[in-house]
């Protein structure tokens, strides 16, 4: 006794698996395509054409709607240009801030503070700006817990710029 068989239709299966092939829906294709992570504007014109080949010809696409798609298209276009531009001027600015502070090593810079580090040499440069002019201007030097270390007495200065030095000593020497 032989065992039943069923034959099918090799040809139509075949050909149905090709069709599949075509449209890049077979298992293989599928795994060797990348998904994308956004949409550009040739994505959008395609899907535009696709709309309009396949539309209902007794119910076409308003073209109000059609046109405000298109200009949806642009001015996202638009804004992601934009955003890139700003993202290039961004870190062209810090490239140059870069450069600039690198220009200023080795140099003495002016530093609105009111705190200073003793340099190496154990001295401290430094200026006021004063508003007015001033007839007994005394500079007050403290420590980190407020209490008075020093008194230079700058004297009679105009309006402008004081300059003082401090040689990092205490009063007391």
């Amino acid at each position: 006794m032989t065992n039943p068989t069923t034959v099918g239709n090799t040809a139509a299966a075949a050909a149905s698996a090709s069709i599949y092939d075509k449209l890049g829906l077979s298992s293989s294709a599928a795994a060797t395509r990348t998904p994308k992570k956004e949409l550009g504007s040739q994505d959008f014109l395609s899907l535009m054409l696709t709309q309009l080949k396949y539309q209902d010809p007794n119910s076409p696409m308003d073209p109000d709607k059609m046109a405000q798609q298109f200009s949806d298209m642009s001015m996202v276009t638009g804004m992601t240009e934009m955003k890139k531009a700003v993202d290039d001027l961004k870190t062209s600015m810090v490239s140059n801030q870069a450069l600039q502070a690198a220009g200023l090593v080795g140099h003495k810079v002016l530093v609105a503070t009111d705190q200073a580090n003793l340099q190496p040499d154990g001295t401290v440069e430094g200026q006021l700006a004063l508003s007015g002019s001033a007839t007994d201007l005394t500079l007050n030097i403290t420590d980190a817990n407020g209490a008075l270390v020093r008194q230079i007495k700058l004297g009679s200065q105009p309006a402008g710029v004081a300059s003082f030095q401090w040689d990092g000593k205490a009063t007391d020497g």
